[in-house]
């Protein structure tokens, strides 16, 4: 087995976390782009858009509902990950993210950051669909939902390598970081103009922990074998 306190001390040769600003910068984008679609020839909605959004923006950009998965639409699971309702919903998750994202991006290695990321979006937008599948279901918060249990996970799983103080700081500022994220978007849902959706945070955290296991084990076994545990990521959707 691995040592695995060695992300933790390569942290500072790998400042960097390219995964992160990668996925950032496409929530970013297709921001940009729905509002192309929104506003072309209307700049004066600009306001309109930053405060409320576009929902004809947001389907052109990648939105999921239960209607266009009855189309066939498939794709839709992978891009309304990067799909957001206004401004502010996206300022709070990338901002979010981008704080805590780059911990996770250096214990868990790029690669397995980013098959977190969207196991984890994915399997709470199937949540939030089953659960209401009258609505529509976008944002990244159960992709930063997943990072942050992921993450917990990390340290718990590595109990009996890394000191105890360190396993309890990480675990319990993975929690407190998840709390900040749910409590923004409680408090917004009840002054009005954004919904709360609970299963789509729960479904990504859950994702979170499930795929923690086979990935860890993909990342401190030596065995030649320890590349078959990817596979099993996939399954977790």
């Amino acid at each position: 087995m691995r040592n695995s306190i060695e992300p933790i001390a390569s942290a500072a040769t790998n400042p960097r976390p390219w995964a992160t600003w990668i996925l950032s910068a496409l929530s970013v984008l297709s921001f940009l782009l729905a509002g192309r679609v929104a506003l072309v020839g209307r700049w004066d909605n600009l306001r309109w858009f930053l405060l409320v959004g576009d929902a004809h923006a947001q389907e052109a950009v990648g939105a999921l509902s239960a209607a266009s998965i009855d189309e066939g639409e498939w794709w839709r699971l992978l891009t309304t990950l990067f799909v957001h309702q206004d401004f502010f919903h996206l300022l709070i998750n990338v901002s979010t993210f981008f704080g805590f994202g780059r911990r996770g991006e250096t214990l868990w290695g790029s690669g397995r950051f980013v098959s977190i990321y969207l196991a984890a979006g994915i399997t709470g937008a199937v949540f939030a669909l089953a659960h209401e599948p009258a609505r529509r279901v976008i944002g990244s918060s159960a992709s930063i939902s997943g990072i942050m249990a992921s993450v917990a996970t990390w340290y718990f799983l590595n109990r009996r390598v890394l000191p105890p103080n360190i396993v309890r700081t990480g675990i319990r500022q993975s929690i407190v970081a998840f709390a900040w994220l749910m409590g923004w978007w409680a408090l917004l849902s009840w002054l009005g103009g954004t919904t709360f959706h609970g299963v789509y945070f729960l479904g990504g955290a859950l994702a979170g922990v499930a795929v923690a296991f086979p990935l860890h084990a993909q990342q401190t076994l030596t065995s030649p074998t320890r590349w078959a545990y990817w596979a099993l990521v996939p399954l977790v959707p």
